[in-house]
């Protein structure tokens, strides 16, 4: 989320990436996502395409966190 006050390379603990419509969640969306304690990060200044955003999301994810095999 562009608007999100922290940066994704500050997550820690268990991740679950939700990837929302062109356009962006609508208000309604949004309060319920943060009414189930989801942080709102941002990735840098970039908006993805949602059909390029889960890609590159999980990519980014991985490479930062690492995997387990």
């Amino acid at each position: 989320d562009p608007r999100g006050t922290q940066h994704a390379l500050a997550l820690q603990g268990q991740h679950q990436l939700l990837i929302g419509p062109e356009g962006g969640f609508s208000a309604e969306e949004d309060r319920l996502i943060l009414e189930h304690h989801a942080k709102q990060v941002r990735f840098g200044q970039h908006i993805l395409r949602s059909e390029t955003a889960a890609v590159a999301g999980i990519a980014y994810l991985l490479t930062q966190l690492g995997t387990t095999s």
